[in-house]
C-alpha cells in the first residue's frame, strides 16, 4: 500500500490548478470542459484536485486510484453557477483493481467520499492488479463517450 506526503500532494495539486488556470486563456481552452484522466499517481493527483477544487473539472477518470488525502477539507459551498451541483454533478470514472496490492482496503470509503461530495461516480472494479488492461481502456472510453461525446 502506498503512503503519501500529504503536504506535498496539496502543494502539487495547487501548483497544477494554478498552472491550468494560467494556461487556459493563453491556449484558448475552457477549463470547465476539461476531463482529466489519470492512472495510479496521476489518478491520485486528479483525485486531490476533485477534493480540493471540485469546481475545476468537467469530469475525471481515475484508474487504480487511492485516496490521496486522509484529512479532507469540508466540502465547499457551491453556487448555482458552479458545474458540480446536484443538478449537474461532475462525472467520475473510478476503476480500482480487484487484486491490486498497491491500493489499500479503503477504496470503498474513497468511492463513498466522492459520491458524498456530489460527484456522479461510475465504478468499475477491474478484474486485475495494479496494471491496466485493454478492458480498463474500453470501460473508460465507454464512460467518456456516454458523458462527453456531446461536447464540441
Amino acid at each position: 500500500m502506498g503512503v503519501f506526503d500529504e503536504d506535498d500532494v496539496r502543494f502539487r495539486t495547487h501548483e497544477l490548478v494554478h498552472f491550468l488556470r494560467e494556461i487556459a486563456p493563453q491556449k484558448r481552452f475552457d477549463l470547465q470542459s476539461l476531463v482529466a484522466l489519470g492512472y495510479s499517481n496521476g489518478a491520485n493527483l486528479i483525485g486531490s484536485m476533485l477534493l480540493l477544487c471540485p469546481e475545476l473539472l468537467a469530469g475525471a477518470a481515475l484508474l487504480r486510484p487511492m485516496q490521496p488525502l486522509s484529512e479532507v477539507p469540508a466540502a465547499p459551498m457551491m453556487n448555482t453557477e458552479d458545474q458540480n451541483t446536484p443538478q449537474n454533478p461532475v462525472p467520475v470514472f473510478f476503476a480500482p483493481g480487484q487484486r491490486d496490492p498497491t491500493v489499500d482496503a479503503a477504496t470503498d470509503r474513497y468511492a463513498s467520499l466522492l459520491t458524498s461530495r456530489g460527484f456522479k461516480l461510475t465504478r468499475y472494479d477491474a478484474p486485475a492488479s495494479h496494471t491496466l488492461t485493454p478492458l480498463d481502456v474500453a470501460q473508460a472510453a465507454s464512460w467518456y463517450q456516454s458523458h462527453f461525446t456531446h461536447v464540441g
